[in-house]
């Protein structure tokens, strides 16, 4: 379980820079760039939602996190909520627990 943690962590920064990535994309017109970097978006996004899953409750909570701040459409707080993972959102588990 502490492996999917860390493996979290890090799709949660490869999908920050692949944002930065998009966004160059769009500035220069590359409609290729784009093209990949969002394939590569929604992939790291799936990979994040679908890693790790509570052992207590059975949630997954890379999936409640993006659900909550994707209908408060905050994404600076998902990111911070994703980088500093630590208990299920939903029962409050610690997920370095096994």
């Amino acid at each position: 379980m502490l492996l999917n943690l860390k493996i979290y962590k890090i799709i949660s920064f490869l999908l920050l820079i692949d944002i930065i990535a998009i966004v160059w994309f769009l500035t220069i017109g590359d409609k290729i760039g784009l093209l990949i970097s969002a394939i590569l978006f929604l992939t790291f996004l799936t990979m994040q939602v679908f890693l790790v899953k509570c052992s207590n409750c059975g949630t997954r909570p890379g999936l409640w996190i993006l659900a909550i701040w994707t209908l408060f459409l905050d994404f600076e707080l998902y990111f911070a909520d994703t980088v500093l993972l630590k208990a299920c959102p939903k029962c409050e588990f610690d997920l370095h627990k096994t």
